[in-house]
């Protein structure tokens, strides 16, 4: 891979058929006749590069080498798009990389160190040293040590080292440190549930159940006392030796019967974090039926870097909108400054009871936390480096932190 930092090759077949499926502009029949791409900065559609593709095809899948020679050292962003025959234009598919500055010659040797280390970067080679064997490439399991940190959000970064003294970029994940619980040191013996309010632990209605070690068991919960609308079903365990569990919980809608089912569904959309009302959403393109199948590519582009939820819901011929349907996702950063210093931002404790606190470096400019049907349940401007969240009720949020250099999203979890 000596001209990694030269050449980017893009293998755009499957990825390609999945953008125009949800593109609404892109529904009209017809080949896909151009393709082109553009670094950074848009030119308008058909001033791109154009990429000599297999023309008359409905679906492409080739691979396509893209120069970079003409790039500065630093990070940028690939867009590529597709033209068919009657001029529709699909949605763009990008890609961030990063340019090397200089001309380094990399995997000319074997790597023959790695370190790791925690939320700051230390400075090349003063990491925690991993043990490997020199080799072309590796493939590892590492075991992280993270006795001494305090309970909270960390990332981990790792990277290698060659025997020319060359380090790679680092790659990260994100996790929590949380209390050891005693967990399994008695047999689970009973089961409690409740809906939208807890009432206390034990305090909850019981579930027959024979002790056990590990408990699965399928559950017939009543609701016919509730009321039409959305409630939440939480459910906890508690073991011989009188610890609860954690509960675990869901979000389900009370409807009249008649509402299921009774007609083909004829329509869906989509949207991210926030619910902007029935019938405005993303509409997804699919064949009517009852029941439908259906695959599709959601459009991420110009979301903030960090957690978020993506919610789909259909509608059927008689103009009933079904349940919401939700996915968590992940938008990594690019390696440019402002996306690691975003990055670093860190909440503790998560879970939270009461008063998160927001640790980061710069200015928060304001807060927004929205629940889990996608509505916006707060919104603070104080600027200060913690939230109150005791008034809440109890369950997941995703919590939009916007500062003076970008938005960050995280997923909290409210005790």
């Amino acid at each position: 891979m000596t001209d990694f930092y030269k050449m980017i090759e893009l293998k755009l077949g499957i990825l390609f058929a999945l953008m125009f499926v949800v593109a609404p502009s892109f529904y009209a029949q017809g080949d896909i006749s151009t393709v082109e791409y553009y670094f950074n900065t848009d030119p308008g559609v058909g001033n791109g590069t154009v990429i000599d593709v297999n023309p008359d095809v409905e679906v492409l899948s080739q691979n396509f080498t893209i120069p970079t020679t003409s790039l500065s050292a630093g990070t940028h962003r690939l867009f590529v798009r597709a033209v068919k025959d009657d001029g529709s234009v699909s949605y763009q598919y990008y890609q961030s990389f990063t340019i090397k500055p200089g001309n380094a010659t990399f995997n000319n040797a074997d790597i023959d160190g790695a370190e790791y280390y925690f939320d700051t970067d230390p400075g090349l080679g003063n990491g925690i040293p991993i043990s490997i064997g020199p080799n072309q490439l590796i493939d590892e399991n590492t075991a992280i040590v993270t006795s001494a940190l305090s309970e909270g959000n960390y990332r981990a970064f790792i990277r290698v080292k060659n025997s020319n003294g060359f380090w790679s970029y680092y790659d990260r994940v994100t996790f929590s440190v949380v209390p050891l619980a005693d967990f399994n040191l008695a047999d689970i013996n009973a089961v409690e549930y409740f809906f939208d309010q807890d009432p206390g632990v034990g305090n909850g209605n019981p579930i027959a159940v024979t002790a056990t070690d590990v408990l699965n068991q399928n559950l017939l919960i009543p609701s016919t006392g509730l009321s039409q609308g959305t409630h939440r079903l939480f459910i906890r365990t508690q073991n011989e030796d009188g610890t609860y569990s954690l509960y675990g919980d869901v979000t389900f809608t009370v409807v009249e019967a008649a509402f299921l089912n009774t007609f083909d569904i004829i329509s869906a959309e989509y949207f991210i974090d926030s619910d902007p009302g029935v019938g405005n959403g993303t509409p997804v393109n699919f064949t009517p039926g009852d029941p439908i199948s259906e695959s599709f590519l959601a459009n991420t582009t110009g979301l903030s870097q960090g957690d978020h939820y993506l919610y789909v819901r259909v509608q059927n011929a008689d103009g009933k909108w079904s349940l919401l349907d939700g996915k968590f996702f992940e938008v990594s950063g690019t390696l440019s400054t402002t996306d690691v210093e975003l990055a670093e931002i860190s909440l503790y404790p998560n879970p939270v009871s009461d008063q998160l606190q927001i640790s980061y470096k710069g200015t928060i400019k304001s807060k927004v936390l929205y629940d889990m049907t996608g509505k916006k349940v707060m919104q603070d401007s104080s600027g200060l480096e913690m939230l109150d969240v005791s008034a809440l009720q109890t369950g997941t949020y995703i919590l939009q932190i916007i500062t003076d250099i970008g938005t960050l999203s995280k997923r909290i979890v409210k005790h």
